[in-house]
């Protein structure tokens, strides 16, 4: 019996989620066979069609359904390969279906990013504020509440799915105000949905 890629890929959020250790092992529609090795919820290697690591994420990212597949708790003693992306990355990429390069690469590309940014935010340092929720207004709540991190989790699970629950464990239920959860979402989500992120925070506060 099989089951859809994506509803695969949730199954592993949830085992990285509880922080299981062992191995999910399965077997694609194109009849290869892969596995993912998890320790205490942080996924430490990939193997798939003979491939290992992020070099088996191209052909992953092209699985249509899973045929079989299951998990075994086992000890798990590898040690992830140098540059091996971090767990919320690797999820990420499964479940938008992008393949993705080791942290070195990663990282040059983050900077390039970074310093476009701020050529950005110089260009525009005396245009009128958007309809984007501000910095300024943001941080003029220093308080979360409850009600307002729900918001925020909803407007998330909307945008960007199922890793929602993954990132909002870690940046809104500990944050202390909107802007400080906001700024921990933004290191792992593209700008793109960090923008709609924003823009369906308008009203929050």
């Amino acid at each position: 019996m099989y089951i859809e890629y994506n509803h695969f890929i949730k199954e592993t959020v949830q085992f990285c989620k509880n922080k299981r250790t062992g191995c999910v092992t399965y077997t694609s529609d194109k009849g290869e066979a892969g596995q993912i090795f998890i320790k205490s919820g942080r996924i430490v290697a990939l193997e798939y069609a003979g491939l290992t690591g992020v070099n088996s994420l191209p052909k992953m990212v092209d699985i249509s359904r899973i045929n079989d597949h299951q998990f075994k708790e086992l000890p798990v003693i590898i040690t992830p390969e140098a540059g091996f992306p971090d767990t919320k990355t690797l999820l990420q990429a499964l479940l938008q279906r992008k393949a993705i390069a080791h942290d070195s690469q990663r990282e040059g590309e983050r900077a390039r990013k970074s310093s476009k940014k701020i050529n950005d935010s110089s260009a525009s340092s005396f245009s009128e504020p958007d309809s984007v929720v501000s910095s300024e207004s943001l941080t003029q709540a220093t308080l979360i509440s409850a009600q307002q991190k729900q918001a925020i989790k909803k407007s998330l699970l909307s945008i960007i799915g199922p890793m929602a629950e993954f990132l909002a464990e870690e940046h809104v239920d500990e944050a202390e105000s909107i802007e400080a959860a906001l700024q921990g979402l933004q290191q792992d989500i593209d700008e793109d949905s960090y923008f709609q992120l924003r823009q369906s925070l308008e009203n929050l506060v």
